[in-house]
Formats: C-alpha cells, structure tokens, sequence
C-alpha cells in the first residue's frame, strides 16, 4: 500500500500535465494599421494662412527668444505659413511674460566617515532648482474678428538637483557652475512649452495621422486545426496594413469574408471546456477581431454592438472597454467634421 501511493500521485500528476498540454490556448499576431484622427475644432473652409506673432517680455531674454523663434517648430497640419499679418486669415500669437527660478533646499541628518574611517554626525543639505515659465497663446480667426483658442500658462518644472552638501554655500556654488545664464533653462522651459501648444493646436485644428497595433488572435493548440484563422489573418493584414481605412468595394469584400470567418468561428465556442477548440481563452479575442474589422470599415454602430460583446469574457473586458472608449473618441470627431 506504501508502494500505491506515490505511484497514484504519479499518475494524477501526469494526467493533470496531459489536461494542460491538451488545453487550448491563446494566440496573437500582431497588425500595423493607419487612420486619421480629425479636429475636435475644425476651423472654417475658407482659413488656410496663418501668421506665428512672438514676443518675449523678460528683456534678459530677448536675444535668445530671436533664436528660438517658434515659427518654425509651431504648425498646423494642412494650412500655410506666411510672412505677415496681413496675409493671414489665422494669427497665432505668443507671449513670454516671465521667466522666474526658485531653488529649495531640503536637509537631512547623516553618518558620514572621515578619512581614517571613523564615523561623525553632520547635516547634509540639497537643493532642486525649479522655474516658472508664465506665456500667454491665443489663436484668431482674423476674418471673423473671432479667437479660437486661448490660454494662460504658469508650467513649473524641476531643471536642476544636487547631491547632498554640508553647507548650503556648497550647493549654490555647485548650482552656479551648473546654470551661469540661465539660457539652457530657457531653451528647456520654452521648448517643452512649444512641444505641448504643438499637440494642443494639432488636437484641436489638424486631421492627425496615427498607427495603431491590432492584435489579431488566430488560436494555439495541437489538437485541432487553426489554418483557417491563420489564413484569414493573412486576408485582414494584406488589406488593412495598406490603407487608412477601407473605402474600395474589394476592400470591403475582403473584410466582410473576415468578419464572416470570425462569426462562425465564435459559434464553436464552448464554455464548458478548457480543452475545447474555441474556449474562454480565445472567444473574446475573436470578437476583438471583429471590432478590429468594423473600425477599419468606419462602422461604428457594429464596432459598439460587438464592443458589448466581448466585454462580458473574462480577461477581455478592460481591452473592449478601452477600444470603446476609443472609439467614442473618433467617432464623435467624425461627426464634429460632418464626416462618414
């Protein structure tokens, strides 16, 4: 009976190890796809100029704002810059109105050893150099008389820190040698201000281009035959990977025989079996496959029906949420552009 024993706990191990390896399991590869993001304020057909008006009020500046003139870093997609005010149906104005720096100190008890390596109580002191950067932005529609966007901005940021010091005359003379003009300050301050009007403006006034990374599962296991959704993703990638979204009747022929192919798939599921060909580890994933289509079509209403869909499987539901969410995103930008 001693013998029995461990020979029965053998054989549940290996049927438990058998039972996993016959388990279905989850598998994805991966599609590049492109598609456009509109304005959420798209401006009038008739504005297409638009004149950048910068200025700098910290007159310690005023030579370094010349050089970092944001003409050439502040655009907006689809419309042309010109020379002058006068030209422009759209003035973007920018004003720097100070430029200030704070340096706080922060203090902290220690063991420090000296060189014969005994030890001694001291205070050690550090700093972090933070700024202020106070702009104001405004877009105008000049022909109407109208702004578009305004904003007053007070960005607070770190620029520099230090180690710890034992006198605070150490870490200012550390600071000083770090930052003698304050110019890299500037530039850093000035150039993250810059970065974000960027998106903001691109947000607001552009049609965006992005990628987007659709995972596609196709199914794993040995025991039953996956080729059809290997070939389907083939079908899916091929058109999809090309173009922004599906407008061309083979296209959407293609994508429809997709979406036909992933229906009948989740008709197999069984949720009854973890060893089943289409279980709880990959049903979800094949709705997603099918939101995945409808996006690309711009059918929104089945992007949703299928949303709900696959937000009720386990493991699946921050994935179809978050793509609902999404979703909402672009397709309410489409109806602010009066677009399909």
């Amino acid at each position: 009976m001693k013998i029995l024993k461990p020979l029965l706990c053998i054989l549940c191990l290996t049927l438990s190890f058998q039972h996993t390896i016959s388990a279905q399991k989850s598998k994805t590869k991966t599609v590049i796809v492109k598609y456009v993001m509109p304005p959420s304020e798209p401006l009038p057909k008739d504005l297409t100029k638009y004149f950048i008006k910068f200025s700098c009020k910290p007159s310690f500046f005023k030579k370094e704002a010349e050089l970092l003139h944001p003409k050439e870093s502040l655009t907006i997609r689809g419309l042309t810059r010109v020379n002058t005010e006068k030209e422009a149906d759209i003035l973007i104005s920018m004003a720097l109105n100070s430029l200030t720096d704070k340096i706080e100190f922060v203090s902290q008890k220690s063991k420090l050893k000296r060189k014969d390596g005994t030890e001694y109580d001291t205070t050690l002191y550090y700093a972090d150099k933070t700024y202020i950067l106070n702009s104001t932005t405004y877009v105008k529609d000049l022909r109407n008389n109208k702004i578009l966007f305004s904003e007053e901005n007070h960005e607070k940021k770190e620029f520099l820190s230090t180690q710890g010091y034992e006198s605070k005359q150490e870490v200012l003379a550390v600071l000083a040698t770090k930052d003698k003009t304050g110019l890299e300050m500037y530039k850093r301050a000035f150039g993250l201000r810059i970065n974000t009007l960027n998106k903001s403006f691109k947000s607001k006034f552009a049609f965006q281009k992005f990628t987007k990374k659709l995972p596609i599962e196709i199914g794993k296991g040995k025991k039953y035959d996956y080729s059809n959704l290997e070939k389907t993703f083939e079908r899916f990638k091929d058109v999809t990977s090309k173009k922004e979204f599906i407008t061309d009747d083979n296209g959407k022929q293609v994508l429809n025989d997709c979406i036909k192919t992933w229906l009948k798939v989740t008709e197999e599921y069984n949720d009854k079996s973890k060893k089943a060909k289409i279980n709880i580890k990959n049903v979800g994933g094949i709705y997603m496959n099918i939101i995945y289509a409808y996006f690309m079509l711009k059918d929104w209403d089945n992007v949703y029906k299928y949303c709900e869909k696959a937000i009720i499987f386990k493991d699946n539901e921050k994935k179809a949420s978050t793509f609902n969410q999404f979703i909402k995103l672009l397709h309410n930008r489409y109806k602010t552009n009066n677009l399909q």
